[in-house]
């Protein structure tokens, strides 16, 4: 059986250029940067982008609009001959509309893209705590994998014992059935492990993603920039999702401004040629004007207004729960950090002495050997429970990568 050996491991704050350093697993931050660069959900973000650039194109066409002609022939009773006459029409914008219209299709244009920086938050976010899935998995898989081999070597033991009629049948049922409960456990586990690949893998914009080489002693990891009392609002403030909101704000007043510019419609400049019914050349021009004074955009105009209400609520009301939740995050680091370095110094080293006590017991004769399956049940419980406080911790590291954009 292979021993069972106390690995401490101290949290470490200081910065670092990456987390883990593998050769054939990727650190955290090569994930994320792949993530971040050909996860599927961001092409529908990054096409929202091209299409708005696109239309900005279209908001620069020029204020002198397509002219167009009119032709008239009529005649008459009492007329000698065809009078024919043709207007030549010009529509331009005098209003402003194209400055309007460009500024909108800008502002959308920059709305876009804070909602492309948005996902990518929100990807290496997603990122993470799927990083973290699998790397708490693979160590459970690890671990449930240690189980197994104790009891399968066990039940060997009771085999050979029993065959030398040496021991009991009950016995070997009994070591027959604690190899299938961590027989199972694996499998479990093995299932688990097949939808966290796939999900990081995904993310990552890859086929398929191999399992992470084993950790004796998984940490949490570390924070590059240590937590100060302000930087909850500040990181609050300066989020994507805050910003994002903050740039819809102000494309819904460019908006209303180009509502607002539209209300008057391009002015006609006409040109008029004609011959009159004597053969007589006749010529000359005309305005043509519309008057804003009933059907003024207020429908556009108060939506926009509106829009741009709402937008300034949420965001408010997003930034003063960022900000608490900022500080509740970097408590579930602190407190699952603490609590991990308690485990590694006291709970497991304790459980792996009382494995290591019923095991002597056990050979000397002086205990059956259900204590030493309890002992090492209380011991992978203990290293389980210590697995779930990782988890914890990762899923908070992701949040916190969420909120900022990039690995805090």
């Amino acid at each position: 059986m292979r021993p069972l050996k106390p690995v401490l491991a101290a949290f470490v704050t200081t910065a670092v250029t990456t987390h883990f350093s593998f050769a054939a697993w990727p650190s955290l931050d090569e994930v994320a940067r792949r993530a971040q660069a050909r996860a599927p959900a961001l092409a529908e973000a990054r096409g929202q982008v091209a299409a708005a650039q696109a239309s900005v194109a279209g908001a620069r066409m020029s204020a002198v609009q397509n002219p167009y002609v009119e032709m008239f022939s009529d005649t008459g009773k009492y007329t000698k001959d065809l009078q024919v006459q043709a207007n030549f029409w010009l529509p331009i914008e005098l209003a402003g509309q194209r400055g309007a219209r460009i500024a909108e299709a800008e502002q959308l244009v920059k709305l876009r893209s804070r909602n492309l920086t948005e996902a990518r938050a929100r990807i290496l976010g997603e990122c993470v705590v799927a990083y973290g899935d699998l790397m708490v998995l693979a160590a459970r898989l690890e671990q449930a994998k240690e189980q197994e081999d104790h009891s399968r070597a066990e039940l060997q033991y009771f085999t050979g014992k029993l065959a030398a009629q040496d021991a009991t049948l009950y016995e070997k049922s009994s070591a027959e059935a604690e190899l299938g409960r961590w027989v199972q456990q694996r499998m479990e586990i093995e299932v688990e492990l097949v939808s966290a690949r796939s999900r990081l893998a995904i993310l990552m914009g890859v086929p398929t993603i191999e399992l992470p080489p084993p950790i004796a002693s998984l940490q949490l990891p570390p924070l590059r920039i240590p937590f100060t009392d302000g930087q909850a609002g500040d990181l609050a403030r300066r989020s994507p999702l805050v910003a994002s909101l903050m740039t819809e704000a102000e494309y819904w007043s460019a908006n209303k401004e180009r509502a607002a510019a539209e209300r008057s419609v391009p002015v006609n400049f006409i040109v008029s040629l004609g011959r009159g019914d004597t053969g007589e050349a006749r010529y000359g021009g005309g305005v043509s004007w519309t008057f804003p004074l009933l059907q003024r955009n207020q429908g556009p105009i108060a939506r926009a207004e509106a829009e741009r209400t709402r937008t300034l609520d949420v965001r408010q009301t997003a930034e003063q729960a960022l900000e608490s939740r900022a500080r509740s995050l970097y408590e579930m680091m602190r407190v699952a950090n603490d609590a991990l370095k308690a485990i590694d110094a006291n709970s497991i080293p304790a459980a792996i002495r009382v494995v290591d006590a019923a095991m002597q017991s056990w050979k000397a004769g002086k205990a059956e050997v259900l204590k030493v399956w309890l002992a090492r049940r209380d011991l992978a419980s203990s290293r389980a429970r210590r697995l779930d406080l990782v988890g914890v911790g990762f899923r908070a590291y992701g949040e916190l990568a969420a909120l900022r954009g990039e690995l805090p």
